[in-house]
């Protein structure tokens, strides 16, 4: 009787040693995934705070081309 209840106390060790290998694996994989979302993030922010620049700088030159030309009729 003592026999089998040392055998499931190893038993039981085994697969808790097992579980926390497995679970240390999912820790590791979800901490990847949550760098790699970080960076995609921080890289799809630049790119739009990028297009919001570029898209600041073309209307202030396409308003300065009309302001310009609206000088140009004013003096006219």
């Amino acid at each position: 009787m003592r026999e089998d209840g040392a055998a499931t106390c190893r038993h039981f060790d085994i697969t808790v040693e097992r579980m926390e290998r497995r679970f240390d694996l999912l820790a590791d994989l979800v901490r990847g995934l949550d760098e790699k979302f970080d960076r995609r993030l921080n890289d799809l922010e630049n790119r739009v705070n990028g297009g919001f620049d570029d898209l600041r700088l073309f209307t202030r030159l396409t308003y300065s081309d009309i302001d310009r030309r609206v000088r140009a009729l004013e003096v006219k």
